[in-house]
């Protein structure tokens, strides 16, 4: 029987099916993704999580006033799907469908009296790791290959999402359909590749948030460094200049008796020498080197995987492991504080995150955005 699929998202307030509710939902065909279906529903009940209300956007009183009555969003749901299918199977495809899929077949059966999709959703996630033979780990979004993932943007509105995944989808059920038909099974699709190929990206990821942290590091000592020198040549300075100013000019010029003027100069003496001894004892320079050389080996272990991803037909075990073994030599850099690691793991997705809103958009930053190029 021909089948169509379908992919679908939704927005709620919680994660519990039949006490929180199904706020928004977006469909549309992955044969024709312009091809689309997206309507908000009203609340059946006033529990909400605010975790999820800030992933929604919008407050549960805006689909009280804005949102449709359930039974009628699912039976234009219900006609829509048959419109579309025309007499074939309809598939519903969802990442992570699990979550979706809890929701749309309870507001269907509750709602509209049945599921036009059946008892089967097909998970994205679940489809790729069969394909790629990857562990389940690998399959979030942020780490499937580039060369699956969708240009559309990840806003948290259902049918923007629901079209993201759609391409997701395409792009990988192309792969699977190329690797089908092909007398060899396909070798740069063989399920080896592909698992060395998600080895490297992961691996690649790693090595870039390592370089991320360890140049945060880097950064860091090296202002102390230049601080602390800072901090220990001018006092130095100040008393070469000191230890020629006699006590008498140090009564008419400064104003001081030459005992006060000796603790003085005692106490920028002292500070001088704090500083110098603080600058042996913590080493910023050497620490600062240190890191300065995990940050050159990280970047030439992500460089690498990169090259190997992006200029290699078919990836082969030695070549990935190379630069694994590179990857985890890691003698003499010094480690990354776990207290911290969290923290700038934060930091790096965001630089990550403002970067490719930067490839899409390079002006969103600048002061002058008002003279952007039309």
């Amino acid at each position: 029987m021909t089948e169509r699929f379908i992919s679908v998202d939704i927005e709620t307030s919680g994660p519990i099916v039949g006490r929180h509710s199904l706020l928004a939902i977006g469909a549309c065909l992955c044969d024709d993704v312009s091809n689309t279906f997206a309507r908000e529903a009203a609340p059946i009940s006033s529990e909400a999580r605010p975790e999820a209300m800030a992933i929604v956007g919008k407050t549960l009183d805006h689909f009280e006033r804005h949102g449709s009555a359930p039974a009628e969003v699912f039976t234009a749901l219900r006609d829509w799907i048959a419109t579309v299918a025309d007499g074939a199977k309809p598939v519903f495809v969802g990442f992570n469908a699990a979550f979706d899929w809890g929701f749309i077949n309870w507001y269907f059966l509750t709602y509209a009296g049945e599921n036009p999709f059946g008892v089967a959703p097909l998970d994205i996630k679940a489809y790729y790791a069969g394909f790629a033979g990857s562990s389940w780990e690998d399959t979030k979004s942020s780490h499937i290959p580039d060369r699956f993932k969708a240009i559309h943007e990840h806003t948290h509105d259902a049918l923007d999402d629901a079209i993201e995944q759609a391409l997701v989808f395409n792009a990988i059920r192309e792969r699977a359909e190329t690797r089908r038909i092909s007398d060899e099974g396909g070798e740069n699709d063989a399920p080896e590749t592909l698992a060395l190929h998600a080895r490297l990206e992961n691996l690649r990821r790693k090595a870039d948030l390592q370089s991320s942290a360890h140049s945060v590091f880097r950064d860091r000592y090296e202002s102390w460094n230049f601080v602390l020198t800072l901090a220990s040549l001018i006092p130095t300075a100040a008393l070469l200049c000191l230890v020629l100013v006699s006590d008498d000019f140090v009564h008419r010029a400064m104003g001081v008796t030459p005992d006060h003027f000796k603790l003085f100069t005692a106490g920028v003496a002292l500070f001088a020498f704090v500083c110098v001894l603080v600058h042996l004892a913590w080493k910023p320079d050497s620490r600062a080197a240190a890191h300065a050389r995990a940050v050159e080996h990280y970047a030439n272990t992500r460089y690498d995987a990169g090259l190997l991803l992006d200029a290699t037909a078919i990836l082969d075990a030695a070549s990935v492991k190379l630069v694994v073994d590179k990857y985890l030599d890691v003698r003499g850099m010094p480690p990354i504080p776990d207290s911290q690691f969290n923290r700038l793991k934060q930091r790096h997705l965001r630089k990550v995150d403002l970067s490719k809103r930067l490839d899409k958009d390079p002006w969103m930053r600048l002061p002058w955005f008002w003279a952007r190029p039309k």
